[in-house]
């Protein structure tokens, strides 16, 4: 993971040298990069296509995405028609060169279409996840980077959620991640809280919420800050972790190798912006949860994190 970090910074440069010269080839050059990335890390039987639409069950379809994850039991005939059936998109990204404040916005608005484009299913992890995770690659960022990286973290953060915190009804529709191949990894979150099952600080949020349940949604952002940082690497890192543990929601047979992820320093601490409130589970959720394994399964469909 040190490595790909120090490719993609030479990378970068090299391609931001020649993008005055021809921005269009500079940035399917960038998009290429993060493909090849997908391609040597996810599982050989996916297929990972670049420039698409995702074409939805009612006919309707996504604005052009740069890159797409197919399952591996996509037709052959059909994965290079550039409009893809949603039912066989398992991960879709924005790439970008140079982050600006416009591509979080439009980033945003994509993400709305895309996980509008599925119906909630019947357990909370299928209610607050859409089946198709969407996110945004980008080499760099256009804000200042003469201030620490943890500083700069903080900066983006603000630019991605509203000062007011998240909209709780639109909960599903958030992107999954956003990835600063320089900077940091935002990945995002969603955790429950319940009176059955509380510990330690949980029970004063469940105190200071005046609720048997709570609900909280967050941006987890994790960073390393030089060559010389013992978490230079966790960027990238974080990225294949976090995107293989939702392929293996639905892909059991990724389960053992997403664990040992998990397992080691890969994605090291993070910090993260958060919002909660109270909510009203349905009747069986916390019986479910323990039926399942409570908190002894990470995969647990019911669970309190997700």
């Amino acid at each position: 993971m040190r490595k790909i970090s120090k490719d993609m910074a030479m990378e970068y440069g090299r391609i931001l040298k020649r993008a005055k010269e021809d921005p269009g080839t500079a940035g399917d050059e960038g998009e290429e990069s993060w493909a090849e990335l997908l391609r040597n890390w996810l599982p050989a039987t996916y297929h990972v296509v670049t420039k698409g639409r995702i074409l939805f069950a009612d006919d309707t379809a996504t604005p052009q995405i740069d890159i797409l994850v197919l399952t591996p039991n996509y037709p052959l005939h059909l994965r290079n028609k550039k409009m893809y059936f949603a039912g066989g998109v398992v991960a879709a990204f924005e790439c970008k060169l140079t982050l600006r404040a416009s591509h979080l916005r439009e980033l945003l608005r994509t993400s709305e279409v895309i996980k509008s484009g599925s119906v909630a299913g019947s357990n909370p992890y299928e209610a607050l996840n859409s089946p198709i995770l969407y996110g945004l690659l980008s080499h760099s960022h256009s804000w200042t980077k003469k201030i620490p990286v943890s500083n700069q973290i903080f900066g983006v953060m603000k630019k991605l959620v509203a000062s007011s915190g998240f909209d709780f009804e639109k909960a599903r529709l958030y992107p999954d991640l956003v990835c600063i191949s320089d900077t940091g990894i935002f990945c995002y979150g969603k955790s429950f809280i319940f009176s059955e099952d509380a510990e330690g600080d949980e029970k004063e949020i469940l105190s200071e919420a005046k609720a048997n349940a709570v609900l909280s949604l967050s941006y987890n952002a994790y960073w390393s800050d030089d060559e010389s940082s013992w978490m230079y690497g966790t960027v990238h890192g974080t990225l294949i972790s976090f995107v293989m543990q939702k392929l293996a929601y639905y892909d059991v047979g990724l389960r053992s190798l997403t664990s040992y992820f998990k397992d080691t320093d890969i994605d090291a601490a993070s910090i993260g912006f958060v919002s909660s409130t109270g909510i009203d589970l349905e009747e069986g959720v916390v019986e479910r949860y323990f039926e399942a394994g409570g908190a002894s399964n990470y995969w647990n469909p019911w669970g309190k994190n997700f």
